[in-house]
Formats: structure tokens, sequence, C-alpha cells
């Protein structure tokens, strides 16, 4: 990863025009994790302005993350012992489907009825045509959805869906392309305000498309590495632990299970990173050529 933000801006140095190396490190190897860090901290006074937002993005990025699972979880009984068999809903689903008490089931009913062959040896039943007619016309109205009902609720959880899907998540995904275009903007901003500081002798040698260069597009690398090594590792651990944790409460074993299988993923990405790095050094200096 090649970061030109030119310290050329900061300290009034022009000799800096190719590259920019932090460190020891030069563009034929990988930025050594302690300089990486070392940049990050570099990046604190751009982010500490926007500290409220982005700690509301990752909080709004992990409950869109809840509100998914939980939906995904309500719909596969919604949708496999509702829609599909028509079994009448529980109250807290017909709430969150803003469904009334028609759509409820009768638990009294319900369970009576799961219980009906148990009470077979027990008691006895009304015997001929009409009774059992009766019966199950109560039965089937107590438990079982109409094919109106059904549909109803099949729109109903595509509605939900919807949400979820095309107003929640782009909601935040543009929360965060806002959060990072104010950190850019801050950055240029401080850029033009060191530069304006500068000698006149810089001036005198410096190019103009250098200067433009750096505001514009190194300044959208800074808010890269900004993204890409700090804002997303973070939010991809939240997820990870969050993960662990529902699956540890349905069998730790499966939680542990999946905590290991991350460790291949890590060797892969420690394997592949470093040779990704040097790719776009290539095309980088090739692009600038």
């Amino acid at each position: 990863m090649t970061v030109r933000m030119s310290a050329s801006i900061g300290s009034g140095d022009a000799s800096n025009k190719g590259g920019a190396t932090i460190g020891n490190a030069t563009d034929d190897e990988p930025i050594p994790a302690r300089q990486l860090v070392a940049l990050l901290a570099r990046t604190w006074p751009h982010l500490r302005p926007q500290r409220m937002h982005i700690i509301l993005w990752t909080t709004a990025l992990m409950a869109v993350e809840v509100v998914f699972l939980l939906s995904a979880l309500v719909a596969f009984d919604l949708f496999n012992n509702k829609i599909l068999i028509g079994q009448k809903l529980e109250s807290a689903q017909a709430s969150l489907l803003f469904l009334d008490h028609r759509y409820v089931g009768d638990p009294a009913l319900m369970s009576s009825s799961l219980l009906d062959d148990d009470d077979d040896e027990v008691e006895s039943k009304p015997t001929g045509e009409e009774a059992a007619v009766f019966d199950a016309v109560t039965c089937d109205a107590a438990t079982m959805l109409s094919p109106a009902q059904r549909r109803t609720v099949r729109d109903r959880l595509g509605i939900l869906f919807a949400i979820v899907a095309f107003i929640l998540i782009p909601v935040v995904g543009y929360y965060r392309t806002w959060l990072l275009q104010r950190v850019n903007q801050h950055l240029r901003v401080t850029m033009i305000e060191r530069a304006e500081h500068l000698s006149l002798r810089y001036h005198s040698q410096a190019q103009t498309g250098d200067a433009i260069y750096r505001v514009y597009q190194d300044s959208a690398m800074i808010t890269s590495v900004i993204e890409g090594a700090l804002l997303e590792p973070v939010v991809a651990l939240a997820q990870v632990l969050f993960s662990f944790f529902v699956i540890w409460l349905f069998s730790p074993l499966l939680g542990f299970i999946y905590l290991a299988g991350i460790v291949p993923a890590l060797v892969l990405v420690a394997f592949f990173t470093p040779r990704l790095q040097r790719r776009s050094r290539v095309a980088a200096q090739q692009t600038a050529h």
C-alpha cells in the first residue's frame, strides 16, 4: 500500500515526490504492523471531530445486523410453519407484522389439539358424523390460517424484509459514505492550510499538478486506509463476536468450532495481503507514469 500523502505538506520538504516511504518501508516491501499502527495514530486528529458519528455508525451497523438476524429467525418459522402449513401466529409474531387477533391462535385450543391423541385413552369423545365435523371445523378455525390470511402473512413478511434490505442497509451505507467524506474534507482543508504556510522556495519548485493530485487523490487514499485498516476490522471483530454469541446460545461446541474456523481465514489473509500490496504498488506506479 503506497501512502503518498506527503510528508512534504507537513514539513515543507519538497524532495519527496515519488511514492513516499513510511519509516523504513520501501516500495518493494509491505508496511510493518508497528508503522501501520503509527500511521493510524496520525489519522486521529482527522477522526476526532467525527468520533461521535463513528460511534453512531458502528452502533447503527450492529443494530442492522441484530435486526436482520432476528428477522431471519422469525421468518424461518413464519415461512415454514405459518405460510406453508397454515398454522396461526404467536402473539409476538402478529405484533411484529401488525396483524390483529384473528391471526393469533388460541394457546389452549392449540395445545389441546396436540394432546388429543393422549386423551383418547382417558376420556371418551362424542361419536357420530356431526360431532366429528364440528370438532374438525373448531380445531381448524382456532389453529389454522385461511388461504387469504396466509397470503397476508406472506405479503407482510416480504414488506419486513424489504424494509431491512432496501431502507435500513442503504441508509447505514449512505451514513458511512457521508462520514468518510467529512473525514476526507477535514484532511483536505488541513493540507491546504499547511501548504499556505510553506516557503516561496517550495512553491516556486512545486508543480501545480502535484499539489492537485495530493489534495484530490492522496487524501482519498488516506481515507481508504482509515476505512480498510481501522473501521472495517473493528466492525468485523464486532460481527464475529456477535455471531459467536448467537451460535454459543444454541451450542457452545458449535460456537468454539466457529471460532476455530476463523483461523484458516486469518492465515489466508496473512498470505495474500502482502502480494496484493505489491501488485497495488506496481499498478499505482504504472498509472503515475
